[in-house]
């Protein structure tokens, strides 16, 4: 019926959401329209029960979070330009919800989907490179066959073909472009989208 069944008090400027051992992850950042102090670490909830265990704490200006299929989970965190504090990259523990590793990367993104991980990083072009979540390792470029993308915004994996959708928010003022590879970087197919594309869904057809 679509009513709210329940309400809790998890962070700050909540960003993204991770879900791992019936827990919740919800990164807290820095927002200009959302004045909290809470704005460098994670929350966790307990599904079960639908409370706050606890808040992670992280490097300043938490915004993206995601899972990886051993329960561990990355964060990026943003950092800020004045007073300047510089982006992190750090790994967290479901198991002891404790931070277990920083790293001195700057990243834009990242996107796990099963074995698969990528990251965004770099500015004005922006690219796409492999990532390896057991030692959290940035790899080579994902794009194989020389297709140049302006800006990558986004990715999206289809789990039931593995194909690799990369959204290209090209000069973030015209209409962007969908770019579908196949898992060994060579483009499949490209579409045109509207402003500034940074994911995709899928409708699957059953019969």
């Amino acid at each position: 019926n679509l009513n709210i069944e329940a309400r809790l008090y998890a962070g700050g400027a909540m960003e993204e959401m991770a879900i791992v051992n019936n827990k919740l992850y919800v990164t807290n950042s820095l927002h200009p329209y959302v004045s909290n102090p809470i704005n460098s670490s994670v929350s966790v909830v307990d599904l079960n029960s639908f409370t706050k265990l606890k808040e992670v704490a992280v490097s300043f200006n938490a915004n993206k979070i995601v899972a990886t299929a051993t329960g561990d989970l990355f964060v990026i965190t943003r950092g800020q330009y004045t007073p300047f504090v510089a982006p992190a990259f750090e790994k967290l523990s479901s198991v002891s919800d404790s931070k277990i590793q920083t790293y001195a990367y700057d990243l834009n993104a990242i996107t796990v989907a099963g074995t698969k991980a990528f990251v965004i990083t770099g500015d004005y072009p922006s690219v796409l490179k492999t990532f390896n979540t057991t030692n959290a390792t940035i790899g080579v470029d994902f794009i194989a066959d020389g297709t140049t993308l302006s800006n990558v915004y986004g990715v999206t994996v289809d789990p039931l073909t593995n194909d690799v959708y990369v959204a290209d928010a090209t000069d973030y003022s015209t209409d962007g472009k969908l770019f579908c590879f196949a898992g060994d970087g060579k483009k499949k197919f490209e579409f045109a989208t509207g402003t500034i594309p940074q994911s995709a869904v899928f409708k699957y057809s059953y019969k």
